[in-house]
């Protein structure tokens, strides 16, 4: 308590502390006070970010409203914006919690048969399924013959599924094993049909709310023009480097396909790497996988691929984008029926982490590309496992950078590919000359042509 001379410690400490403050200048004592109230000044200046937010969109939804033409557009598409980020966070600070702490008191009822319920479930959804195709088809009954291609299709992959094709019978006088037709095969009971009719359906149901829903087609066109818009500041970018190249300023002379289309990558790579630094990528396609998980009783590590290959194939095609989203339940069911799954995987969507910025230095690049798929590349190619960047401007750099080794790859593959079928095609139309027949080529119309 007292120091030699009979001095109080505390008041020691005291004296210190106040010459320590005397001696610092202003600006040390700036950040010294931002240091010690950093936590309290960041939620003060979240809260002001919110609060001008709202005053800014009360000022547009007075302005602009009646300038808006639909939801797609001006301030009634920044309303549907802010709403859905309402929702968004009632669902992880409100019912998540909830639900999460409701659920250990929820138990199943001994009394139900669960596998009986979803045999009937499924009959009914089937029997529903026959019926509207028949009232809707009513009178134009050659409309079912894509229904009977889907059968087709989906007999075929039964018939080839792996569990079955690889039965083997080797001969009397043989030690090689010989394949045999899946017929003898008697592991039929590990294909889930409630995996594989759950991806059917949900892709029919996808299917009549694009097609046959005005407001399910507005919704794709909004969101595809979105992404057009979004990807054509490429072209900014790209004519600063290249200049005409990208540009149409001649329309005898179109634009280079390497410079203005492929562009793209670059800028999506850039884009992807900015997301994934923040964490943002990471939460979007593992809630849109824990969706498939749930609703199709896939795999975690199948619903991550297939939810990144939707954003894929938007980003790179932004007028494929149902055609990308209703691929991803049927890819996943025909996987499913190709590949029947003979052990249960002990892996949830909850249970994969990513950090942000990089990958985990304990994960190898296989655990990544089978847990987060290719859309994750800047992580993936030439077998980076670890790519921790220090600020976002790194990893933008970074992202940009192995998005340009991408457009190489795809440039390489395309020149390639034209120039090998056009040897091809070359070949096809001399054996053809010499028989008298010049028409045979590969060329789209050629074969009519000639023949007429």
């Amino acid at each position: 308590m007292f120091q030699d001379g009979g001095v109080p410690k505390e008041a020691e400490l005291a004296t210190n502390a106040n010459f320590d403050k005397r001696s610092l200048g202003p600006w040390e004592r700036v950040l010294k006070f931002l240091r010690e109230n950093s936590r309290i000044l960041k939620i003060f200046l979240k809260v002001a970010m919110v609060f001008l937010y709202h005053v800014y969109l009360g000022v547009a939804l007075r302005t602009s409203w009646a300038a808006s033409r639909s939801w797609c557009d001006g301030v009634k598409f920044l309303t549907l914006i802010t709403i859905l980020v309402y929702v968004g966070f009632a669902h992880f600070f409100l019912l998540k919690p909830l639900l999460k702490h409701l659920a250990p008191r929820v138990t199943k009822p001994k009394c139900v048969n669960f596998q009986v319920l979803r045999w009937v479930w499924w009959s009914g959804v089937l029997l529903s399924l026959a019926v509207f195709l028949a009232l809707d088809t009513n009178g134009q009954r050659t409309r079912l013959i894509s229904a009977g291609g889907l059968v087709v299709f989906i007999l075929l992959g039964y018939l080839f599924s792996s569990d079955r094709s690889k039965v083997l019978l080797t001969g009397p006088r043989s030690k090689v094993p010989l394949l045999i037709g899946p017929m003898y095969s008697s592991d039929r009971s590990k294909i889930q049909w409630s995996t594989v009719l759950s991806g059917i359906f949900i892709q029919f149901i996808m299917g009549l709310m694009v097609l046959r829903w005005s407001e399910g087609r507005e919704f794709v066109a909004c969101f595809s023009g979105k992404i057009e818009t979004f990807m054509s500041f490429t072209d900014t970018g790209s004519a600063f480097v290249f200049g005409y190249l990208v540009r149409n300023v001649d329309p005898d002379m179109p634009a280079v396909f390497a410079f203005k289309v492929l562009m793209t990558v670059v800028f999506f790579g850039f884009v992807t790497s900015i997301l994934f630094y923040y964490g943002i990528l990471q939460v979007v396609v593992i809630k849109v996988g824990w969706l498939l998980q749930v609703l199709m009783g896939t795999t975690a590590c199948e619903s991550m691929n297939a939810a990144a290959s939707i954003f894929l194939g938007m980003i790179s095609a932004s007028h494929l984008l149902s055609a990308s989203v209703m691929s991803a339940p049927a890819a996943l069911a025909y996987a499913k029926l190709l590949y029947p799954e003979s052990e249960e995987s002990v892996t949830l969507a909850k249970d994969i982490r990513v950090e942000k910025g990089s990958v985990p230095p304990h994960l190898s690049t296989h655990v990544v590309s089978t847990h987060m798929s290719s859309t994750f590349y800047p992580l993936l190619l030439h077998g980076v496992t670890t790519l921790k960047e220090q600020t976002v401007l790194e990893a933008a750099s970074n992202g940009a950078v192995l998005g340009l080794k991408l457009v190489a790859g795809i440039v390489a593959n395309v020149i390639g590919f034209i120039a090998f079928l056009n040897f091809l095609d070359s070949c096809v139309q001399w054996l053809g000359e010499l028989a008298g027949m010049e028409y045979i080529s590969f060329k789209v119309g050629t074969w009519t042509h000639g023949q007429n």
